[in-house]
Parts: C-alpha cells; sequence; structure tokens
C-alpha cells in the first residue's frame, strides 16, 4: 500500500528512510509533506537521511519495533481511541487481538525498546486524534520482511494498527490502490506453458511466503541438504546479499550445476559454472511496466545505447536460447518487442505509440478516496486473527516475539541499510559511485559517541568488528545518531570478487557478519540478526 502524503496529517516510519533510497518521488512526496505540516515520526536505531524531514526521531533499540507497535495498539484500545466503525465493518478476529493486547502496556514495551511509555503514549493519541488521515508507512525490508524473527509479526502489527485508526481508503491515510496490468493476449503465440507438477521448495515449510514469490533462503536450505542439482541466478548476487556467504558458498559448491546471468563477475559469479553475459538495461528494451497508483500508468525502457560488448546478449534472448537448448523453445517463438505490443494492444496503446512519449496515463482509473478495500483474506476484511497463521504453528493474531538474538556483554547488535547513490551490490563497482564513496569516507560504521568513548574509540579511528562468523576492520563515525546498543553498516560494500577492480576490498560486507538464520513460517533470511564487538585497531 501506499500513504497519502499530500493530505496526511501525521505518519509514522518503522525502519524505512526514503532519503536513502533511490527512487527520487518519494523523497518528493515526503518533502512536501514536511513543508504543509505534515508530523513525520522516524522510528529507527539510526537517524537516517530521511531525517531533515522529520519532526520526531525515535531511537528505538534494534528489533523491538514490534513491542513499541504492541504498546501502541494497548493504548489505542484501552483508552477507546479507535475507529469502532470500522473496526466493526472492516475486521475480523477485533475481541481476540483486544484480549491479549492487554498484557502490552507502555511501561513493558519501555523495557524492551529503550523508548519512554510517555513517548508511546503519545505517539498513539496523537495518531488517534489525527486519524483517520493518519498511519503507519509500509516499510521495505528494513523491518517488513528478510529482517528480524519477528518480521512477519510486524508487518501484521502495522495493519492493525492501521486499522484501529481506520485509515484505510481514507484521505490522508493508508491506501490501497488498483494495480492496471495487462488484459488477456489472445495470440496463441504468447500462451502460458502449464505449471510445473512438483511443489516449489519452500512452500510446505514456509507456507506464509508470497504466492508469487516464494523463498530463495528456502532453496539456499535445500540445496545445502541435496535436494537441490542446480541453480539458474539472474541478477542476482545471492551468495553475497541474500543470506550467510560462507553457507552459500558451501551449497554452490554441492551443485551440479550453476548458471550466472549477470553484467559483472559478482561473488555469485565467480562461484558458477558458467557466466552468461548480459547486456545493461541502456542496451535493451523491456517489457512495459505497469504502475499502480493514485494515477496508474504505463511505462516503457526502451534501448538507448547500441549493445557495446559483443559477447552480450539481452536477457530475453538469453532465456528464448536457454529454452530451445532444454526442448521448450515453443513457448518462446517471439520477441520482447512482440511481446511488449501485444500487452499494450490489450489496454489500447501499441509498442510505436510508448516509444513516443515513455509514459501512458489511465485516467478512467485514477483512485477514489472512501472506499474499503476488498483484502485478499477468507472474510475479506482485516483479519486481527488468521486461521492460516495459526496452521502454519504461530499466533492467529499479532503476539511479541523476541529478535533470534540479543546483545550479551559489550556486544552491539549489527544492523544494515542503503545508502542512496548505491543499490544493494549492485552498484559498488561503477567509478563514478565509489568516487563519492570514497570522497565522503561512506564505508564507515556508525557507532554511539558515548558508546565510542567508553572504548576510548574516537571519530575517524580504524576498529575492528568481530563476532564468530567474520572479522574485518574499517573506519569509524562516531555520532549521537544512533542507539547505543547499535552498530550500523552501510550494505553495499566488502566485495570480494577480484574481477570488479573498482569495489574489490573496499570497506566490509554487513552480511558476511549474519549467522544463517530463516524466520519461521514466512522464510526471510533474518538479515539484521546479528552481534558484533568493537574495538579500536590497536588497542
Amino acid at each position: 500500500y501506499s500513504n497519502d502524503f499530500a493530505n496526511a496529517k501525521m505518519v509514522m516510519f518503522i525502519g524505512r528512510s526514503y532519503g536513502d533510497g533511490i527512487r527520487p518521488s518519494s523523497v518528493q512526496s515526503l518533502a512536501d509533506a514536511a513543508e504543509h505540516g505534515t508530523r513525520v515520526v522516524i522510528v529507527d536505531p539510526r537517524l537516517n537521511n530521511s531525517g531533515i524531514f522529520a519532526s520526531d526521531w525515535v531511537p528505538i533499540n534494534p528489533g523491538t519495533d514490534l513491542a513499541l507497535l504492541m504498546a501502541m495498539a494497548n493504548v489505542l484500545i484501552e483508552e477507546d481511541l479507535y475507529d469502532h466503525d470500522f473496526v466493526e465493518q472492516n475486521t475480523y478476529g477485533f475481541e481476540e487481538f483486544a484480549e491479549q493486547a492487554k498484557e502490552y502496556t507502555p511501561e513493558w514495551a519501555e523495557k524492551i525498546t529503550d523508548v519512554p511509555a510517555e513517548t508511546i503514549q503519545e505517539l498513539a493519541r496523537s495518531m488517534a486524534k489525527a486519524a483517520p488521515a493518519a498511519s503507519i508507512e509500509s516499510g521495505w525490508r528494513s523491518v517488513i520482511g528478510c529482517s528480524y524473527k519477528n518480521s512477519f509479526e510486524t508487518a501484521r502489527a502495522i495493519t492493525a494498527i492501521n486499522s484501529l485508526l481506520g485509515c484505510w481508503g481514507a484521505k490522508g491515510g493508508a491506501l490501497i490502490t488498483s494495480s492496471p496490468k495487462a488484459g488477456a493476449i489472445e495470440d496463441a503465440r504468447f500462451k502460458a506453458p502449464a505449471k510445473p507438477a512438483a511443489k516449489r521448495i519452500g512452500d510446505a515449510e514456509y507456507p506464509l511466503v508470497l504466492a508469487s514469490a516464494g523463498t530463495n533462503v528456502a532453496a539456499l536450505q535445500a540445496t545445502l541438504e541435496g535436494e537441490i542439482k542446480g541453480l539458474f541466478f539472474y541478477n542476482s548476487n545471492a551468495a553475497k546479499g541474500y543470506a550467510q556467504p560462507k553457507k552459500w558458498t558451501e551449497a554452490l559448491e554441492k551443485t551440479d550445476l550453476v548458471v550466472t546471468i549477470d553484467v559483472q563477475m559478482s561473488e555469485t559469479a565467480m562461484l558458477a559454472d558458467y557466466v552468461l553475459p548480459d547486456t545493461s538495461y541502456l542496451e535493451r528494451l523491456e517489457l512495459p511496466e505497469f504502475i499502480g497508483g493514485k494515477g496508474p500508468a504505463v511505462a516503457l525502457r526502451d534501448q538507448v545505447i547500441d549493445v557495446v560488448h559483443p559477447n552480450t546478449k539481452p536477457v530475453d534472448r538469453i532465456f528464448s536460447e536457454l529454452a530451445e537448448a532444454c526442448g521448450v523453445g515453443e513457448y518462446f517463438r517471439f520477441g520482447v518487442d512482440e511481446l511488449a505490443d501485444a500487452q499494450l494492444q490489450t489496454v489500447g496503446l501499441s509498442l510505436d505509440a510508448l516509444k513516443q512519449t515513455g509514459t501512458a496515463h489511465f485516467p478512467e482509473k485514477e483512485f477514489s478516496y472512501g472506499s474499503t478495500p476488498k483484502w485478499k483474506t477468507p472474510t475479506e476484511k482485516v483479519q486481527f486473527a488468521s486461521e492460516a497463521c495459526e496452521k502454519a504453528g504461530l499466533s492467529p493474531y499479532p503476539v511479541w516475539v523476541e529478535p533470534a538474538v540479543m546483545p550479551m556483554g559489550d556486544e552491539l547488535r549489527l544492523i544494515g541499510g542503503k545508502q542512496a547513490i548505491h543499490s544493494h551490490t549492485q552498484t559498488a563497482n561503477i567509478e563514478d559511485l565509489m568516487q563519492i564513496t570514497k570522497d565522503y569516507d561512506l564505508t564507515r560504521v556508525w557507532m554511539n559517541a558515548d558508546t565510542a568513548a567508553r572504548r576510548g574509540i574516537a571519530d575517524g579511528d580504524e576498529v575492528e568488528v568481530s563476532n564468530g562468523q567474520h572479522t574485518g576492520r574499517v573506519r569509524v563515525k562516531v555520532t549521537q545518531r544512533i542507539n547505543p546498543t547499535a552498530l550500523y553498516m552501510p550494505s553495499h560494500y566488502g566485495c570480494s570478487s577480484p574481477d570488479q577492480h573498482t569495489a574489490y576490498e573496499v570497506g566490509l560486507r554487513q552480511m558476511d557478519f549474519v549467522p544463517f538464520h530463516l524466520e519461521p513460517a514466512y522464510g526471510g533470511a533474518c538479515t539484521q540478526e546479528a552481534v558484533v564487538t568493537v574495538k579500536k585497531v590497536g588497542a
């Protein structure tokens, strides 16, 4: 879902930062909201770069967002601040949720989160006062999925609070907008193949994973157990970015066949038996992207330069030729341009026309306020209680779940996150971007100033970061902009592929320090479930 920043009175972010992302439109919407007086609350162990637009920073202990949210739900219910009409008409299982929420008081949450009970109460009351023009932002990888053992419960709790606020579909609230898509194509060339008879890896063990996505970490687990004998990777550096790199190396060495399709020699490519060189996005036409939102649209990314390296091929041709070699080429008797045109014809457009304009809008599908969305649940309502969760071995309603790893003694919880100039592990080898990294010393880890002082660490010192998985050295940024129990490490560096000359051995890679965890029932990688020790080099 999206947040109606243009009309919002209050928005809360849980661990997500538009200011550290790569979508200028998101930053602009947040900047506009701040300019017209929206109260923007950042709940994050680190004061991230969205802070320039924020009214409040809540420097929560890492991995405890769920406790804060459950305590806010407690306040909304116990103080009778929730939207009774919305809850009665559009939700299921509220009574069970409300009964167990009684134990999650702000005082209980303060001990876990280090957020004062008074702050939790004030946030809940202010959200209720601003409702329905108030909502919690949907989140991204940092909290909602592949972060902590309790990430799935955190996502459920966010949905629960937005429901208590009655903000779904409301002006200034949380909007589930229509997503345009291509219609049915009659041309037999584009008929979809039959679905595989075999069950997808991980579906039984992790039944709550998105039906369209699956979980790649379950594939890793199956490969380690010998169930998978071959793996294909496209535009994916799984060996360094998805879970414990040592486990990926072990798994890929066990397989009979590993094929990587990429534009560079990533660590995954280095471990592959075959590397099929792709073109960059600038060198190929891609299928039209149908974009949801208040004003649905379709956009096209076209080829703008000739293919630079003669041995590379566009990925659509690579897959078509692989299909031909595997004896299923009859499903690919067309080019990407033909499929793109066929898709666009179903919505009254053509490839030639969209090449001229780049985008096209669907005014007849524009969002209108006041319509409560139909949910893809058995009841078509927001489910405070879920039989699917219960069948998967979880509580039927959101409950507090402790993170898998908690710091002991002088350990710090390791947290990661993006920087606006990079996209995960894919862009560190670009010379101009790496020069920005070097000019601003962006590989540094962040440590709280009080925590650093107790260890005799000063800003700019070289430190050793260590745990049972990995040890590495890097410079440190000492600041009050981070929770004293956390150490922040940017997630783009630590490249170990010598063929990536610009990025090779620059900085540390967060995933090297993260043990191999899987989130129960959901199958997430738990990329933030790690603790480390930090000491000054030479001390």
